[in-house]
C-alpha cells in the first residue's frame, strides 16, 4: 500500500515510531516481506543516526556497530553507482582495529565533514537524510500531522460506518499533499 510506505519514509529521520506505517500495512514490521528497499533505507537511517552520535560523542564500540551496519553488500543488492559511492565514503573512515584515542580523534576532527558527505550520498542516491531545519513549532505542526492520520487510521480500523470505497480512498490519500 503506497500510503504504508509514505508513512514509513514520513518517520525514517523524525524520531517517531512506525504505528501509522505498521496500522496501514502490517508486512513492513517483517523483515521477510517488506520491501527490500524499506530495509535498506532503514539500515541506512540507522547508520546515519549511529554516525551522528559519534560526532556528538566518539565511542569506540558505537563506531564498531556502525562498520557493520555500513557493510550492506552482504545484506543488500546494491546498484552500482551507489555501490561504489558508499565504498569510497566506507573508504575514508578509520579502521575499527586502530585505537581507542584514534578512532575519537578521527571522529572530533573529521566526524562532521564524514557525515555531512554521508548525508550529501543518502540524498544523492536514496532521496532521503535531508535536514529540514524545522523549528519548534513546525516541528509540533508535524507531529500534529503525524497524530491526526494516525488516529483517522485508528478510526477507520474500529467499527465507523464508512463504505468500503470511501475507506478504501481515504487509506490511500494519507500524507499526499494537496496542491
Amino acid at each position: 500500500m503506497r500510503s504504508a510506505v509514505r508513512a514509513f519514509y514520513f518517520t525514517l529521520f523524525q524520531n517517531r515510531d512506525m504505528n501509522l506505517a505498521v496500522s496501514l500495512d502490517e508486512n513492513l514490521v517483517n523483515r521477510k516481506t517488506s520491501p527490500l528497499e524499506l530495509n535498506l533505507d532503514t539500515t541506512l537511517a540507522r547508520a546515519f543516526t549511529d554516525s551522528l552520535h559519534l560526532v556528538q560523542n566518539p565511542d569506540l564500540k558505537k563506531f564498531i556497530n556502525l562498520c557493520f551496519s555500513l557493510n550492506l553488500e552482504s545484506k543488500f543488492k546494491l546498484q552500482d553507482n551507489f555501490k561504489q559511492a558508499i565504498e569510497s565514503l566506507k573508504s575514508r573512515l578509520p579502521a575499527p582495529t586502530q585505537s581507542k584515542e584514534t578512532v575519537q580523534d578521527w571522529w572530533e576532527n573529521q566526524g562532521s565533514n564524514w557525515l555531512e558527505q554521508f548525508r550529501s550520498l543518502l540524498i544523492e542516491y536514496r532521496q532521503i537524510g535531508y535536514d529540514w531545519n524545522l523549528n519548534a513549532e513546525q516541528q509540533t505542526l508535524w507531529q500534529t500531522y503525524y497524530n491526526a492520520n494516525q488516529f483517522l487510521v485508528e478510526c477507520l480500523r474500529s467499527d465507523c460506518q464508512v463504505s468500503a470505497d470511501v475507506k478504501s480512498n481515504i487509506e490511500e490519500t494519507l500524507l499526499l499533499s494537496r496542491n
